[in-house]
Formats: C-alpha cells, structure tokens, sequence
C-alpha cells in the first residue's frame, strides 16, 4: 500500500499486442508502486509525451502489427532522445540478439529485455535499477544545492574574518 510520502512511479507503456500490454500492466500495477498507462502505437504514446511525462518509458521493438506503416520502436526511441534525452526507457523484443541489443543500447536505451520466460523478474530488475538511479540523481541534485548554499556562507565568514583581521591589525599596529 502506497504512503502519503510514496511518489508513484509513472510507466508508459508501448506495445501493439492488447493482450500481452494488458498483463504487463495488470503485473506492474499489482506491485502497487506502479502507475501503468498503455498505448498501441509510438505515435499515440508521443503525442502524450507533449502532455505529460512518465517516470519510465517500457517500448517494445516491433510495432507494426495495428498499421504496418507505424514507425518501430528503434525510431520512437529516437525521437524520443532527441526531445527527452534523459528519459530512461527500455526496450522490449522477442528476439535474441545482441547486434540490436547494443544499437538500441548506444541509442539512448537503458535495457534491452527480451520477451521470455525471464521477462518480468528482468522488468522488475530493470525497473528497480532505473528508480534506484534517478533517485540518487535526485539525492546528488539536492547535496550540489546545498554545497552552493554553504559555499555562499562560508564565503561571507571569510569576508567578514578577513575584515576583523584587518580591523585588529589596525588597532594593534597602529
């Protein structure tokens, strides 16, 4: 059950398969720290990006089975790097290999999981790391405001100490 600190974490979702989007999310959901929205195609799931944005990004590979013109997953990642470089999505196949797994990878991916019997203990995998990741991001952010925050003070003590020096110099040789 989620506490009233607990931020959900938001996943798109981007398969052409009803069915096998519909598990997915029905799993993930049932973890109860996931908030899943699906989508059939790359396209619709960019048109929402303009709107609103996820956590995680989960994209399948091959998107054509709804309209064979669609565009597949390697380009929607594309586009989406190009407009959210830091977005972290994984990509989702059903075929083994590792020539399209580290295209993929070296295109901005952050997992390449293959849809087998392993899929959802390397989801739930791939999902930890990738939350772990942003919240230590998250972390580091707030200690660099901090710094700058204690930076500013200790440079105001030094300005103030150099004063008292000068002032004390001054008074004693005078």
């Amino acid at each position: 059950m989620e506490t009233p600190n607990e931020k959900k974490i938001n996943i798109f979702l981007v398969d052409d398969n009803d069915i096998f989007a519909d598990i997915v999310s029905s799993r993930l959901e049932s973890n109860s720290v996931y908030n899943v929205e699906s989508f059939p195609t790359g396209e619709d799931m960019l048109l929402k990006l303009t709107k609103q944005m996820p956590d995680i990004i989960i994209l399948d590979y091959e998107l054509d089975s709804i309209n064979s013109n669609a565009m597949n997953g390697s380009e929607i990642l594309s586009l989406i790097t190009k407009k959210r470089p830091n977005m972290p999505v994984i990509m989702l196949t059903a075929q083994k290999g590792i020539q399209k797994a580290l295209h993929l990878m070296h295109s901005g991916a952050m997992d390449y999981i293959v849809k087998d019997n392993n899929l959802f203990d390397n989801l739930n995998k791939s999902l930890e790391s990738i939350t772990e990741m942003s919240e230590l991001k998250n972390e580091i952010v707030g200690l660099k405001e901090k710094t700058k925050h204690y930076r500013k003070r200790i440079v105001k003590v030094v300005a103030v100490s150099a004063a008292l020096i000068a002032l004390l110099i001054y008074i004693f040789f005078s």
